[in-house]
């Protein structure tokens, strides 16, 4: 057994290397990559034009408010930090994964995926080195792999420390009095990067209202078994009539039992505002959920119409981006006005906890509701 202290290779670049040698960026690794038929351009699906706004080295959180943008998709933190990350060319690029969704980067800087003869130079394998498979399955295999380069420089030190072999370089090794910049250089590219987004956000143009662009509509809906709301031109079995409104500050959305409005009957309402009383999107402050009805799917149905808005008009993602994220205290103000105490005994408890839910007062709290 090889006796002694083993000392990791001390970086090779940046400002914690000898000579404080410049990073080999992402734009200096693909110069001159071989062209590969699996090159498309763009980014399809419901989020994929959104990358073509992101500056090169940032992701999704381009569109959060804490960046600034005027119109925030997502809430800080909502996403994995690859979700739409787009590489910086002149930064070496960030980790290659293995597996990963529709919108997993890094994302070439000219807003597309990479192919994989990019993949291959971003992980340092030569050109000329054969990965058996379709794209997909060769990214997986890129991706789970340790880059070629990083095991050259791990495997000479182990043959010149452990086996004893004299190199023909000197290779430096990380001493117990060195300090490495990790922190301090996150620090500035945290601020680097904002600012960069900064500056993107002030040549955007977003003088159009929200108002003049939402349209009053009606339709019938019911909630399906996985929760996905389903919306018919027509009355269907165990459907609702529901009708949403964009009124001045204000979106109210109605649950009928019956289509017929002369016969509603208001039994509860939800209005939605934002705590400290400023719009919740755009001029939009306040939100109602009206409904005839006590049935507690129609409290999931109404909200469900209230995110499918959210979603169609491109204003949120989802209604976790409109209230915070599940780490965060809510954001939002709901006031549910249902009278529980007349309501029939078999409910009751159903919307005693709906109630509890939404109030911020049993957040993080453990209730009894019996």
């Amino acid at each position: 057994m090889k006796k002694g202290v083993f000392k990791f290779p001390a970086p090779t670049h940046g400002v914690d290397s000898d000579g404080e040698i410049d990073y080999y960026s992402a734009a200096k690794a693909l110069n001159g990559v071989i062209e590969s038929a699996e090159t498309v351009n763009g980014l399809n699906g419901r989020f994929g034009h959104l990358l073509n706004e992101i500056p090169p080295g940032l992701n999704y959180s381009y569109y959060t408010e804490r960046m600034g943008h005027p119109k925030p998709v997502f809430a800080w933190r909502s996403k994995f930090s690859d979700f739409l990350y787009k590489a910086d060319p002149e930064l070496p690029v960030r980790t290659l994964k293995a597996s990963g969704g529709q919108y997993t980067g890094p994302f070439h800087w000219n807003n597309r995926p990479f192919n994989t003869n990019e993949l291959k130079r971003l992980q340092t394998f030569p050109d000329d080195y054969v990965i058996v498979g379709g794209k997909g399955v060769s990214a997986k295999q890129i991706g789970n792999s340790v880059p070629p380069q990083f095991a050259r420089i791990l495997a000479l030190s182990v043959v010149e420390q452990v086996f004893g072999i004299k190199l023909p370089f000197k290779l430096n090794k990380l001493e117990e009095y060195h300090a490495l910049s990790f922190r301090k250089l996150k620090s500035k590219r945290t601020k680097y990067y904002f600012d960069k987004a900064q500056s993107a956000i002030n040549e955007l143009d977003f003088n159009d209202t929200l108002k003049s662009k939402i349209k009053s509509r009606k339709y019938y809906a019911k909630v399906l078994e996985n929760t996905v709301l389903k919306e018919f031109s027509k009355n269907v079995k165990d459907s609702y009539h529901i009708s949403f409104k964009s009124k001045s500050k204000t979106w109210v959305f109605k649950l009928n039992e019956e289509e017929n409005e002369d016969d509603f009957k208001e039994l509860y309402t939800v209005k939605i505002n934002h705590k400290d009383n400023s719009s919740l999107f755009k001029e939009i402050r306040e939100v109602r959920l009206v409904s005839d009805s006590v049935k507690y799917e129609t409290y999931l149905i109404l909200w469900k119409a209230f995110e499918r808005e959210l979603i169609q008009n491109s204003i949120k993602a989802d209604l976790v981006q409109l209230n915070g994220y599940y780490q965060y205290k809510p954001i939002l103000k709901i006031d549910n006005s249902i009278k529980i105490d007349d309501l029939p005994k078999k409910i009751k408890n159903v919307w005693k906890f709906l109630k509890l839910v939404a109030s911020d007062e049993n957040y993080s709290k453990i209730r009894d509701i019996k």
